[in-house]
């Protein structure tokens, strides 16, 4: 069966023109549903234009391929039923709301797994596959090898992106109009749709032009240059590939004719003769005539990392079953009173964080988890932990949030094990593959789903919840009001990032630091591109003016410390602290402010009232100025960082208490950063309990005095004015921070 050669239409004329050069289906679609489409084809004009696509002699499948908002669920089983009364070949999706509206609206059509940067290994595509899913659609930044193995792991369909842009940023926020309207220009200047004069520009990198522009469905990024696998196409074909697609976004109808045409050239010619088959250079010239000279052609990622298509051990798969009989068996899905949620990023971090009133930590541990640059945790550690925490009545819980790749799959299972017995509550994780894994293997661990699925509807959730899951980890984009409508549509524990940094992008949908670096940030390797500063180009000139602040993607943090009330009452059961590379200063002082706000609010509702103290505290270890996010609306211009980053913290982390004795009322502390006699210091505990005082003289456990604490984790005595117990903070104005406030 000769190989599928695909291309997305946005009209009947580009059905015509695509089937004429050598495509044999498209993907067509209402952009309502669909992401990044050429074009929009109503639901109502489906029927003509798969009758189209038939009539020529090609395949015509739809897309829904768009992460969903609740309102967005109420066209959608009307949608799926024209895609199959028109006699659509299948459905592209990536959204489970649309696998849970075709079960009902559609339950004969063909269902194609389409999760873009995210669909990465076998396993989770057998995940889809046990569920009726066709065909998996591999994420671009793929390796040869990786492809290969993918193909022989599974028995499912694959497609693969053999030429043109991808997208390698998407968020649901206006980027560019709020860039526009911080500078005072005009909004109406950011036109809604591709434009090929538009692109980033990154500092050092003055030679790549990204494609950058915003729709209904917020910004999207584009790649500096094109796949092109023109060459590289018999690998993928003996590889048994399925479907290879052509990205027709931001080219001309003409380029892309000419593309189809090369790619028909080299698929026929390797079918009529693979053995005497060779690649003819004149197949790749109309390509190159047509394209745009600031843009290369270049294998992406098929290269990297790997020879073509090394010989590598085929995996045995990871052993799943089907979890919907685990679903409800005991599960609370709604807390008695919510959850305080808070990072650790090493064991210290987690004593402080439950010792200052976190309900549960939750950690990495040496493998599978996103923040790779945190110290993480040992086995051992995180049994240490694990019997820390429950001194308190707190609970542990593990990240394995990466999206696995092939390599990764084969130590999933005795890794999960080893999280089991080591005493872990649950893991957060994104990927089906992990998912299953877990239930498979270490059914006594919680399955908890990670934010980066990025979950924004009730009929996802609801999906999840006939998965066996307990509990959802709602996307940052999710609103307060879709909050209350997926609680009350679902019977679910709900948790929800409510403190912290925030990714400007679609939890998952960012691959610049893969672009960029080579470090993948769906696997831990984020270097925060998106902070990183670009010139922002329109119809070859810069937007802004010299002087101007260059264009960022940086987002202010997110702080719900004035909400409390309206996240607990829309029916939030765990709050969700981000911040595992932060601090024990910061984790303890935000810890600390908001299990006083939610107790307060728990122990008198009617007469709850917010108190300065507890906004004072989080100032006081605050990085970034703060901002709702998208609870209360979709963030704009004055949510976004522009200047120079300030840390608005006026106060430095300067020891911790160890011991006290309060017949002598002396304290031994361990230093953490430079103080000395007669400097303002601050106190503080868990509960809210703080002091100032100006230190005293400061002796060593020798009883020498010491006229300056410079050293690091020494061991001091001083006298403090009230009492204090062992590991409450000591602090101090950080005089040179607060000169540079004043000026």
């Amino acid at each position: 069966m000769t190989t599928e050669l695909l291309i997305s239409a946005g009209s009947l004329a580009q059905i015509k023109a695509y089937a004429e050069a050598g495509a044999s289906a498209v993907l067509i679609g209402d952009a309502r549903f669909g992401a990044r489409l050429p074009g929009s084809i109503a639901a109502e004009e489906l029927k003509e234009a798969v009758a189209c696509a038939h009539a020529l002699g090609i395949k015509a499948y739809i897309s829904a391929g768009k992460l969903l908002r609740n309102h967005e669920l109420h066209g959608l089983p009307a949608y799926l039923r024209a895609a199959a009364e028109a006699g659509a070949d299948g459905v592209t999706f990536g959204d489970p709301a649309v696998w849970m509206a075709a079960r009902d609206a559609a339950p004969g059509i063909a269902l194609h797994w389409n999760v873009e940067m995210t669909g990465t290994n076998s396993a989770a595509a057998a995940f889809w596959a046990k569920r009726g899913v066709t065909r998996a659609v591999l994420a671009r930044e793929l390796n040869g090898e990786e492809i290969a193995d993918f193909k022989r792991s599974g028995s499912i369909e694959v497609q693969v992106q053999v030429h043109g842009m991808t997208n390698i940023y998407h968020s649901q926020r206006n980027l560019l109009q709020s860039y526009m309207d911080y500078l005072g220009r005009e909004a109406s200047l950011v036109d809604l749709g591709p434009s090929e004069g538009r692109f980033l520009i990154e500092a050092e990198r003055p030679d790549e032009r990204l494609p950058v522009y915003e729709d209904a469905d917020g910004t999207h990024v584009m790649s500096a240059d094109d796949i092109c696998l023109l060459e590289a196409l018999p690998e993928l074909l003996e590889a048994g590939i399925d479907s290879f697609y052509i990205e027709p976004l931001l080219k001309s109808e003409a380029y892309n004719i000419a593309a189809l045409r090369s790619y028909r050239h080299v698929i026929d010619a390797w079918h009529r003769d693979p053995e005497g088959y060779e690649f003819d250079e004149e197949w790749l010239e109309p390509i190159r005539a047509l394209q745009d000279p600031c843009r290369e052609l270049s294998f992406g990622f098929f290269i990297q990392g790997a020879s073509l298509l090394m010989e590598v051990l085929t995996m045995n798969g990871t052993a799943v079953h089907d979890a919907e009989s685990a679903a409800g068996k005991g599960r609370r899905y709604r807390l008695d009173r919510p959850e305080l949620l808070a990072p650790a990023g090493n064991l210290e971090k987690l004593k402080f964080a439950v010792h200052y009133g976190a309900d549960a930590v939750y950690i990495g541990g040496q493998s599978y988890g996103l923040r790779s640059n945190a110290d993480n945790f040992s086995f051992e550690e995180m049994r240490e932990g694990v019997e820390f925490a429950a001194r308190y009545g707190a609970k542990v819980f593990v990240a394995t949030n990466i999206y696995a790749h092939q390599e990764d799959l084969p130590g999933i299972a005795e890794y999960l094990k080893q999280l089991e017995a080591a005493g872990i509550a649950a893991i957060i994780t994104a990927d089906p593959a992990i998912v299953e894994t877990a239930m498979a293997h270490a059914p006594g661990l919680e399955v908890h789903l990670s934010t980066q699925q990025s979950t924004m509807n009730w009929q996802a959730v609801k999906f999840w919840k006939e998965v066996g899951l307990p509990r959802v980890v709602l996307a940052r984009e999710t609103s307060m009001e879709e909050i209350r409508e997926i609680k009350s549509n679902v019977d679910l524990e709900l948790e929800v990032f409510i403190h912290g940094a925030m990714c400007s992008s679609v939890s998952g949908r960012c691959v610049l630091s893969n672009h960029f670096t080579d470090r993948d940030s769906n696997r831990g390797g984020c270097c925060q591109s998106c902070r990183w500063k670009y010139d922002l180009h329109q119809d070859h000139g810069p937007v802004g003016d010299p002087g101007d602040h260059m264009f960022t993607m940086g987002s202010k943090d997110l702080c719900m410390i004035r909400h409390i009330p309206d996240l607990i009452e829309a029916g939030v059961d765990s709050f969700k602290i981000e911040g595992r590379m932060k601090s024990i200063h910061y984790v303890a002082s935000v810890v600390g402010a908001y299990r006083q706000a939610i107790d307060a609010y728990m122990a008198d509702p009617a007469g709850y009232a917010l108190r300065p103290e507890w906004e004072a505290e989080i100032g006081k270890a605050a990085n970034r100025p703060l901002n709702t996010g998208f609870f209360y609306s979709t963030p704009g211009a004055s949510e976004h960082i522009y200047e120079p980053e300030e840390k608005p913290a006026p106060y430095d982390f300067a020891a911790i208490v160890r011991e006290y004795d309060p017949e002598t009322g002396i304290a031994v502390v361990e230093q953490r950063s430079p103080f000395r006699p007669n400097t303002e210091v601050e106190f503080v505990g868990p509960g809210g309990r703080s002091f100032k005082q100006v230190a005293g003289p400061l002796a060593d456990m020798e009883g020498t005095a010491v006229d300056v604490a410079r050293h690091p984790l020494q061991l001091l005595r001083i006298r403090t004015s009230e009492p204090v117990a062992p590991l409450d903070m000591m602090r101090k104005k950080d005089r040179l921070r607060l000169i540079s406030t004043k000026k």
